[in-house]
Protein backbone atom coordinates (compact mmCIF):
# COMPACT_ATOMS: atom_id res chain seq x y z
CA UNK A 1 0.00 0.00 0.00
CA UNK A 2 1.25 3.47 -0.82
CA UNK A 3 2.36 5.40 2.24
CA UNK A 4 0.36 8.56 1.42
CA UNK A 5 -2.84 6.53 1.09
CA UNK A 6 -2.14 4.89 4.45
CA UNK A 7 -1.56 8.26 6.07
CA UNK A 8 -4.83 9.56 4.58
CA UNK A 9 -6.68 6.50 5.90
CA UNK A 10 -5.30 7.01 9.41
CA UNK A 11 -6.41 10.63 9.23
CA UNK A 12 -9.95 9.50 8.42
CA UNK A 13 -9.97 7.13 11.38
CA UNK A 14 -9.19 9.98 13.77
CA UNK A 15 -11.31 12.65 12.09
CA UNK A 16 -14.42 13.65 14.06
CA UNK A 17 -16.24 15.38 11.19
CA UNK A 18 -18.74 12.72 10.12
CA UNK A 19 -19.73 14.43 6.85
CA UNK A 20 -16.11 14.76 5.76
CA UNK A 21 -15.30 11.13 6.54
CA UNK A 22 -18.37 9.85 4.70
CA UNK A 23 -17.59 11.97 1.65
CA UNK A 24 -14.00 10.72 1.57
CA UNK A 25 -15.08 7.09 1.94
CA UNK A 26 -17.52 7.49 -0.94
CA UNK A 27 -14.63 8.60 -3.15
CA UNK A 28 -12.40 5.61 -2.38
CA UNK A 29 -11.65 3.55 -5.46
CA UNK A 30 -9.70 0.86 -3.64
CA UNK A 31 -11.76 -1.78 -1.85
CA UNK A 32 -8.73 -2.86 0.20
CA UNK A 33 -8.51 0.61 1.77
CA UNK A 34 -12.21 0.52 2.61
CA UNK A 35 -11.74 -2.90 4.19
CA UNK A 36 -8.79 -1.61 6.23
CA UNK A 37 -10.88 1.34 7.41
CA UNK A 38 -13.71 -0.95 8.53
CA UNK A 39 -11.29 -3.34 10.26
CA UNK A 40 -9.63 -0.52 12.23
CA UNK A 41 -12.72 1.54 13.03
CA UNK A 42 -13.74 1.74 16.69
CA UNK A 43 -17.37 0.67 16.36
CA UNK A 44 -18.37 1.53 19.94
CA UNK A 45 -17.65 5.24 19.54
CA UNK A 46 -21.26 6.14 18.74
CA UNK A 47 -20.34 7.49 15.31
Amino acid sequence: MVNSKTTNLVGLLYNTNKDYVVSQLKNLDNSLLLHCFAANYYWNSGF
